[in-house]
């Protein structure tokens, strides 16, 4: 699975009215599109002052993009619930692209952070294109796959990362085997092995990603 971390400026939305006009942080907790339509709903947590979330309420029952709403005040400074929007630029994008939303949340600089997660990275770039389609500016924050990390053991990975700031892959050499074996306390035919297999595994994962 490919996970990807999006920075999405939203185009008219719910979403945009609010957070431009409330010091608030919206995250969501759940995002289920309308397969017949443009909308869909979200289980939404809104992070704010006390005095400030009738206000947000208020807005949120006035605002033309909701159509239903159902909010619950679960502490001091927390609105919990249910807006149900008859247009949403992410309902539109995920359907269709075979991409799991597993993360929301609003940024104090009025965009959406969001986190996306699929098996194919075509399936991404799909929703990247549908959501730019709908008027959003969107920049990939990162991109990995969560099953290809970890492709050295961690001793693997120690050798290697010693052995290239010892200068062993420079020419000319600054440390031979020699000396980097004793560094690492191998012996030589080991540290050999060691550093071929490393090496292979780390040219195999970048000639498998061009």
């Amino acid at each position: 699975m490919i996970e990807a971390t999006l920075s999405v400026t939203l185009g008219d939305s719910w979403i945009k009215d609010i957070i431009l006009k409330h010091d608030v942080i919206i995250k969501f907790l759940g995002w289920i599109p309308a397969t017949d339509r443009d909308g869909g709903k979200s289980l939404v947590e809104i992070k704010g002052r006390s005095e400030v979330l009738g206000d947000v309420s208020e807005s949120l029952k006035e605002n033309p993009f909701i159509c239903n709403i159902q909010m619950s005040k679960v502490g001091k400074d927390v609105l919990l619930g249910e807006i149900k929007v008859n247009q949403c630029s992410i309902c539109k994008a995920i359907v269709g692209s075979d991409c799991f939303l597993t993360y929301g949340t609003t940024t104090s600089s009025g965009s959406l952070l969001l986190t996306i997660v699929s098996p194919d990275r075509r399936n991404i770039r799909d929703f990247i294109e549908k959501l730019e389609t709908e008027g959003c500016e969107v920049s990939i924050l990162s991109l990995r796959d969560p099953e290809e990390e970890g492709i050295l053991t961690e001793r693997q990975e120690e050798i290697l990362r010693t052995a290239y700031e010892m200068g062993y892959f420079e020419y000319p050499k600054k440390v031979n085997i020699k000396e980097l074996s004793e560094h690492l306390g191998l012996s030589i035919s080991t540290l050999s092995e060691t550093l071929r297999k490393s090496e292979k595994k780390v040219l195999e994962y970048y000639l498998s990603r061009k």
